[in-house]
């Protein structure tokens, strides 16, 4: 949930920042997600076995529900075609991606070449 140079109290705000966002799942007519994972990052055992546990117990209960898709990128398949965090949302007609960046924060970019090449990578998962 956080990076090495966080303060304690940095990682808790971001962790609730998260908890929040996924609010909108709950909502009577929730967004339709389609999320996307690769096989190791089920695999790493962060936090150790029990919150693992409770973390995939949650995705699969997630994965239930009719506007959800969690796709899993195999190991065995190769390396991902995007190497890092971006999203593609779709907001009344309106395109944008998101990526994130491991320094922290992110930027969001509303051009139609981002938009082509993102939707290109999306199609290539």
């Amino acid at each position: 949930a956080g990076h090495p140079t966080e303060t304690v109290d940095e990682i808790r705000a971001r962790v609730e920042l998260r908890v929040q966002r996924q609010e909108i799942l709950n909502r009577a007519h929730p967004p339709r997600l389609w999320m996307v994972v690769t096989e190791g990052v089920l695999r790493m055992g962060v936090g150790g076995a029990e919150v693992m546990g409770e973390q995939l117990t949650y995705l699969a209960d997630l994965a239930e529900r009719p506007n959800i898709t969690i796709q899993v990128l195999r190991v065995r398949d190769g390396a991902p075609p995007a190497h890092l965090p971006f999203t593609l949302l779709t907001v009344d007609g309106q395109q944008v991606v998101y990526s994130e960046s491991w320094v922290g924060g992110g930027s969001v970019d509303k051009s139609p070449e981002a938009i082509a090449t993102t939707a290109a990578v999306c199609d290539h998962l």
